[in-house]
């Protein structure tokens, strides 16, 4: 009987502890998702608060990349930083030395937070203005941009090594730092030319937007704005090898291509200004799937783009579920279950009347 109360006394005591630890466990669980859901709050609010800087961040991105190469080309000429013999300087040897190593690290990585929040901003504002099967891939080229801004944060963060001239002329070693930076830039051009190439083919595929004749000239724009740095690497190629006796010109042929591509896809991003001019507003759940553009010619509900962008291939595709079959003589076959007793189904006469030819009996 002692025997039996101590274990039935050890069995309550293990149950307590069982039971206290659920509790806690239901009062970190509960912890965590009030914490969640505060978080959820701010960022509604913050974008809210950003409503009224939606086309500023945008023009405050390029202007804080703008204002950054300036003032370290200014600082790195007045302090004899850079090479006499050096007219086109690469932007990474501008945070090479002296004050304007500063100044590189905290310009980029400020511009890299700014394009951060333009990127947020514009998904947010963006989303419920496409397509529902087109939202996936407008997110994808979202996160792409917002891999390029952490390339753009890292490669500020992590300037060039101080003899980075003297090591491009082979005389120094290359440092980790010089490579953990190129990684960065590396991964900022890459992955905005990605996101380049998805958001052109998004709006590409969307029907409504292909209606917008501004959204379709910035289309256009950021074609070719994309289509730039990989149309001019075959002429940055042929110069270096023109050029390959004379390392000094070399260098200054790929500084000028890195300028063309910097410029590029910096100009890429501001073009996005146009579309939250067009997204203006942010999208609820009442009309929150009609495009705001006084250029619009008609409606551009999803039910619609059937009717303007049918290809006859998808005629032949409808009329084969809605029409009865015909033998080779001409007479008609035994009609389909659904013709037998005069009706179609839902998704036959939703078919037919998309095509505008009415139902067919």
């Amino acid at each position: 009987r002692a025997r039996a109360a101590r274990a039935r006394a050890a069995r309550a005591r293990a149950a307590r502890a069982l039971a206290a630890r659920v509790r806690a466990a239901v009062a970190t669980a509960r912890a965590f998702a009030n914490a969640l859901a505060k978080a959820r709050r701010m960022l509604a609010s913050s974008l809210d608060k950003m409503a009224a800087l939606e086309l500023a961040l945008p023009v405050a991105t390029a202007f804080a990349a703008l204002a950054t190469i300036i003032t370290c080309y200014g600082l790195a000429r007045s302090s004899g930083d850079l090479p006499e013999y050096l007219h086109i300087v690469q932007i990474s040897l501008l945070g090479c030395r002296g004050p304007e190593r500063a100044v590189f690290s905290v310009g980029f990585v400020l511009t890299a937070l700014l394009l951060a929040s333009s990127i947020v901003l514009y998904l947010d504002r963006a989303l419920p203005r496409f397509e529902a099967w087109l939202r996936a891939e407008l997110s994808a080229a979202a996160v792409l941009a917002l891999v390029g801004a952490f390339g753009l944060g890292l490669l500020g963060a992590v300037p060039l090594q101080r003899d980075c001239i003297d090591c491009i002329m082979g005389v120094a070693l290359l440092q980790q730092e010089s490579i953990v930076h190129g990684y960065g830039a590396l991964t900022f051009f890459s992955a905005s030319w990605l996101h380049g190439i998805v958001a052109i083919h998004v709006y590409g595929r969307s029907p409504r937007h292909r209606r917008s004749r501004r959204l379709a000239r910035v289309r256009a724009l950021r074609m070719v704005l994309v289509a730039l740095p990989i149309v001019s690497v075959p002429f940055a190629m042929l110069g270096g090898r023109l050029l390959q006796a004379a390392p000094v010109m070399r260098m200054q042929v790929g500084a000028l291509h890195q300028w063309l591509t910097i410029w590029s896809m910096l100009g890429m991003y501001l073009s996005y200004v146009v579309d939250l001019l067009v997204f203006r507003g942010r999208g609820g759940s009442a009309g929150a799937e009609d495009l705001v553009d006084e250029d619009e010619a008609s409606s551009s509900e999803d039910g619609d783009w059937l009717r303007s962008f049918s290809l006859p291939a998808l005629d032949r595709l409808v009329k084969a579920h809605t029409e009865p079959i015909l033998p080779v003589g001409g007479v008609h076959a035994e009609p389909l279950a659904g013709q037998r007793s005069g009706r179609l189904s839902p998704r036959q006469r939703r078919q037919a009347e998309l095509l505008g030819d009415g139902p067919h009996e």
